[in-house]
């Protein structure tokens, strides 16, 4: 975050040229970034859908927990970017990375992406409805509040906490000293998404693609093992040998979870968040 603030100011002349960073910061260790349980994902849905006036919001949040998308690449979506089969289904959508192409209209900022490349992403079957009814604008925009206007960071987080976190954080309460459920953010349904990716069995490669990662050391941060699965986890390991009576050990792709999971949601700690 810092070489980012520090990149716009000299880009903007706001800091002369000669300040420009020439050597590598470290990231600070360690994350406060929270990842919900499925069964907090499912409480957040409910109650979007349940409110007429945080249908736009729900919108939203199915959209990041079907995708994995940042908040800003979910926000810059337009109707071009979905690429449909030839019987009109959606089958992709494309997160663009604008800052090589040449633009008809220069008044129009470029889309970046925080990995500097474009890609697509397969539409899960669950998102293929909501991304048909959404209504159609001129500018292409795809996700708009209850007033019919285009989704902003600071639209969407403030309702988020208010409208959301604040009324199910009863239900879902959060230990004094520790990280929890009131302190999850949009950026919580990312990890949400590629942990429940790794626990239905996709490839570390298939998730580097749709969340735009090129590090493979990357998927790491988000090897998340909620409670419940963890316990389910441990049930079906055969420690003993064969039992009697038994299925024997899961069949689950365990080389592929990691060994830290937590509480209500999923926290690894010395992990630098920023990156991702």
């Amino acid at each position: 975050m810092l070489k980012a603030v520090h990149r716009f100011l000299i880009t903007d002349k706001h800091l002369p040229e000669s300040l420009r960073f020439h050597f590598p910061l470290r990231r600070p260790p360690g994350s406060d970034t929270y990842c919900n349980s499925s069964e907090q994902v499912r409480r957040t849905l409910k109650h979007g859908q349940l409110d007429r006036e945080l249908h736009w919001l729900f919108r939203v949040i199915l959209t990041l927990v079907l995708t994995g998308f940042r908040i800003g690449e979910l926000i810059s979506l337009r109707r071009s970017d979905i690429h449909r089969d030839d019987d009109g289904t959606p089958a992709f959508l494309r997160v663009v990375d604008e800052g090589s192409r040449a633009r008809r209209d220069e008044s129009l900022s470029r889309r970046r992406t925080k990995s500097r490349r474009s890609r697509q992403v397969p539409i899960h079957s669950e998102l293929q409805p909501l991304l048909d009814a959404l209504p159609i604008r001129t500018d292409g925009v795809l996700f708009l509040t209850d007033k019919g206007r285009p989704v902003t960071y600071d639209v969407i987080l403030s309702t988020f906490v208010e409208r959301v976190i604040k009324p199910l954080s009863s239900a879902f309460p959060t230990v004094v000293g520790q990280i929890g459920f009131e302190n999850g953010r949009l950026h919580s349904f990312r990890p949400y998404f590629v942990s429940q990716s790794l626990l239905n069995g996709a490839s570390e490669g298939e998730i580097r693609d749709w969340i735009g990662h090129a590090d493979t050391g990357l998927i790491d941060l988000y090897r998340h093992l909620t409670a419940d699965e963890s316990r389910r986890r441990m049930r079906h390991l055969n420690l003993l040998g064969a039992r009697p009576g038994t299925d024997g050990p899961s069949r689950a792709p365990t080389d592929r979870l990691g060994p830290h999971h937590g509480g209500r949601g999923c926290r690894r700690a010395n992990v630098p968040m920023d990156e991702v």
